[in-house]
């Protein structure tokens, strides 16, 4: 049985975390496997067009009863629910549990997890796989971390788990797998299990009152127009800095054109205008890309120059603190995940969504950024890799035609998205989310251009890195070119 649904519409599904909403055609890309390597072409299906209610082909198996563990991640900022204990009434719970049972039932198996604080090192998974313990089917890693364990070959690359399928919409789409791969070979995914990976998607809110008073023009036109750009952003939020209480000094009690937390600006700016710190070539293989990268050093001096060093900006601290300033009306932009937006759920002023603004005009998309991806890996301990393989397929399949559907019709557009042109610019941004391999493969190299809020002359510090980020990639290539 076939049912089609609006993928514009399903786009809408995906930006809310459990919590926040308790408190209330087949992809056109092709996918191949040969000789354990993933070939991923470089391009994604068209949100917009008909989604297909997906079939996971996968056979008819009993596992006797058996239990599938999931290791996730206790996190104070994200919510990595997975498995719900019962029906409980609200839509998204009870989607959650329906998926599940049902999935137990198939397979007769019996899905846990468990949480674990130590996930910013890879002692603890380590110290499983190197003892043989085979608890764990599934683990949840933060980026950085996953990375280093598969290079001290403690996962499998999931291509070569059997049953998994990554050319299907639900492992994350074709930009998101192939920002992961090196030498075609994939250790990691982005499944639609894990709704972290879209509720941390970068967007901006603008206050649609202040706006209004200030007589603006309509920022919807410029967007949907491919005339929303980093100038006409600036320009705009210049026009709404104000000092209210007169006393001659911009400061926390007067009105500002832009908050966000501090350390993001340059990563998002980069990543939205197409720049990054570690590009790949037509091999799958990376290279440093900021040595003689013009763009990259004009949009690091900018943001600079109009934001960190100008009254535009109101500075929050990294993370886990809400904008008062944006929530009380003191701010035309706010910058942040997709997932502030059920903070302002009980904001006074109207607020409304926009993409990351396009460097200039000649870019042909927006693009929107993941400041850290929390991956599926598997341990190379499982004790059965062929059940793994059909269990972690079903979930991803079963949630992207089961859970994201209730995000959609019960709980999302009755809660969060304020008007119609939100629901559109939604549309942009989840369709084209991206993330730096830099910041995923060789982070410590190069944090303090993307994530430090003191300023580096920019040239000299990239060539000052260069050596050592060169040396670095290169243990990267060495490492996925060997493995078989």
């Amino acid at each position: 049985m076939k049912r089609i649904i609006a993928l514009s519409l399903i786009l809408l599904l995906i930006m809310s975390f459990i919590s926040a909403c308790s408190s209330g055609s087949n992809s056109s890309a092709e996918t191949t496997t040969k000789e354990n390597q993933l070939t991923v072409e470089n391009k994604d299906w068209t949100f917009g067009d008909a989604w297909v209610y997906m079939d996971d082909n996968l056979p008819a198996k009993n596992f006797g009863g058996a239990e599938f563990n999931i290791l996730t991640m206790d996190y104070q900022y994200h919510d990595f629910t997975v498995i719900v204990d019962n029906y409980n009434g609200d839509v998204l719970n009870d989607a959650i549990y329906k998926r599940t049972i049902e999935t137990e039932e198939r397979f007769n198996v019996k899905i846990t997890s468990t949480l674990y604080t130590d996930f910013w090192n890879s002692a603890y998974v380590k110290k499983l796989v190197t003892s043989g313990d085979s608890t764990y089917d599934l683990i949840w890693m933060i980026e950085r971390i996953a990375v280093a364990a598969a290079m001290e070959n403690l996962l499998y690359p999931l291509q070569d788990v059997e049953y998994i399928d990554l050319k299907k919409p639900y492992w994350g789409g074709d930009k998101m797998i192939s920002s992961l791969t090196v030498n075609k070979i994939s250790y990691f995914g982005v499944p639609d299990y894990n709704l972290i990976a879209y509720n941390s998607v970068n967007n901006i809110v603008f206050n649609k009152n202040l706006h209004e008073n200030l007589q603006l023009e309509n920022i919807y036109d410029l967007v949907l127009s491919g005339k929303w750009t980093y100038d006409n952003m600036l320009s705009l939020a210049q026009a709404a800095v104000a000092d209210l209480n007169g006393d001659g000094i911009i400061s926390d009690g007067d009105q500002f054109g832009f908050t966000s937390n501090e350390p993001y600006l340059v990563f998002n700016f980069f990543n939205g205008a197409n720049v990054y710190t570690v590009s790949k070539d037509k091999d799958d293989l990376p290279y440093f890309a900021l040595p003689g990268n013009q763009k990259a050093a004009d949009i690091y001096e900018k943001v600079f120059k109009d934001y960190y060093e100008s009254d535009v900006f109101f500075k929050i601290p990294l993370t886990g603190v809400e904008s008062v300033n944006f929530r009380n009306g003191q701010s035309l932009f706010f910058m942040g995940a997709l997932s502030h937006i059920f903070k302002f759920r009980d904001m006074e002023d109207d607020f409304g969504l926009l993409p990351v603004p396009k460097y200039d005009e000649t870019q042909t998309e927006y693009l929107t950024a993941i400041p850290s991806l929390f991956l599926s890996v598997v341990p190379t301990t499982v004790e059965n890799i062929e059940r793994t393989g059909i269990i972690l397929e079903a979930l991803a399949c079963s949630s992207y035609n089961t859970v994201i559907p209730e995000y959609y019709e019960k709980c999302l557009t009755t809660k969060f998205v304020r008007d119609a042109e939100s629901a559109e610019v939604i549309s942009l941004i989840l369709k084209n989310r991206v993330t730096d391999f830099g910041n995923i493969f060789i982070f410590a190299d190069i944090e303090k251009l993307l994530f430090y809020v003191e300023k580096q002359e920019f040239s000299s510090y990239v060539e000052s890195i260069t050596p050592k980020v060169e040396i670095n990639i290169n243990k990267v290539i060495d490492y996925f070119m060997g493995v078989e």
